[in-house]
């Protein structure tokens, strides 16, 4: 019997799958599915956007409301003039804060529309970012554990759990 092209390609295609499927190369290729990384992933997008937003919060108390004084008590600061000589230095800084956020956010987009690579290196940049922003503000004095674990616990749980997926 003559099998026509149609045929046998699709012979030559089974036959390509039961070779792939037992072949011992292809088996060690990928590690095994992971059912908890996918959970570990949206837990970890899920405690990075909390630290992102958190940042931006610090954004707005640094660079929009400074002087206000319910802010500038928050922060530990002694007077309202004091806040005033201040005000360059926190605007400065509060924009770093949002760029942080923001890279935390593209990082995440990044991871969203599929290109995981540049999206995770880019969560590790920023987040690893907040974390050492932390460790640099406990260096200050002790009466900064307080704020520095506020502001570096979110970032680092989010590693922990983007390392361990």
């Amino acid at each position: 019997m003559r099998r026509t092209h149609v045929q046998r390609n699709a012979h030559a295609e089974n036959s390509t799958r039961r070779s792939a499927s037992v072949n011992p190369a292809s088996a060690t290729a990928y590690p095994p599915p992971r059912p908890y990384a996918d959970g570990m992933l949206v837990i970890a997008t899920v405690i990075a956007t909390l630290a992102a937003v958190l940042h931006i919060l610090i954004f707005v108390m640094e660079s929009v409301r400074w002087t206000t004084p319910a802010t500038w008590k928050r922060f530990r600061i002694e007077s309202q003039e004091v806040a005033e000589v201040t005000r360059p230095l926190a605007y400065n800084q509060g924009f770093y804060n949002l760029f942080l956020a923001l890279g935390v956010f593209l990082g995440l987009i990044l991871l969203g529309i599929g290109d995981e690579f540049a999206g995770i290196v880019l969560l590790f940049f920023t987040l690893g970012s907040m974390v050492a922003a932390s460790v640099v503000l406990i260096t200050t004095g002790a009466k900064y554990i307080g704020p520095a674990l506020v502001q570096g616990i979110l970032p680092l749980a989010a590693i922990v759990l983007l390392v361990v997926r």
